[in-house]
């Protein structure tokens, strides 16, 4: 009897967390409405830690992760297209709520800023899987101790959404 309802229990918990996970494209998920990812912490994310470079979005890429300190790392990625910066973001991954979430700020060459003064762009958490960080709309794929690929879900003008894959080396830890 204990054995049926524990796994009664198992099969309930386990389907009710997949639906608040929605695949958002080949790499990415979502979360449903007011729904939380599981719970992680910034230790978590620390392969993150170095300095990375590759491609992405046609162009050079190139990101930068400190060590985490009182719950947080910061980070800054930067996008050349044919050698000149066209543009940053400053990047803050979080433990909030017994969680994480990645926030970050978009500037343009001569960093004036995309986002208003008091908004970011989200990543919230959703799951951690084998060597992969699930955000919402956000993955990060560890491939060994010197690999990357962080795939971003971008939303397009005609509303869908079309997935862009960052392929990284880690240049120097």
């Amino acid at each position: 009897m204990k054995q049926n309802i524990l796994l009664t229990l198992t099969i309930l918990i386990l389907t009710v967390s997949a639906f608040t996970q929605i695949k958002q494209t080949a790499n990415t998920l979502r979360l449903e409405a007011e729904k939380t990812g599981e719970k992680a912490k910034i230790q978590d994310m620390k392969p993150l830690i170095g300095t990375w470079r590759g491609v992405g979005l046609g162009g050079t890429v190139e990101e930068v992760y400190s060590e985490p300190l009182d719950g947080t790392m910061m980070g800054m990625f930067r996008f050349l297209d044919k050698g000149k910066t066209d543009f940053y973001e400053l990047i803050a991954v979080l433990e909030e709520n017994g969680t994480l979430i990645v926030r970050l700020k978009h500037f343009d060459s001569g960093l004036k800023g995309w986002e208003e003064k008091d908004k970011t762009t989200d990543f919230r958490f959703v799951k951690k899987e084998k060597n992969r960080m699930y955000f919402e709309g956000q993955t990060f794929e560890f491939i060994g101790k010197n690999k990357l690929n962080i795939y971003v879900a971008i939303g397009q003008k005609d509303g869908s959404v079309k997935e862009e894959v960052f392929s990284y080396k880690l240049f120097k830890k």
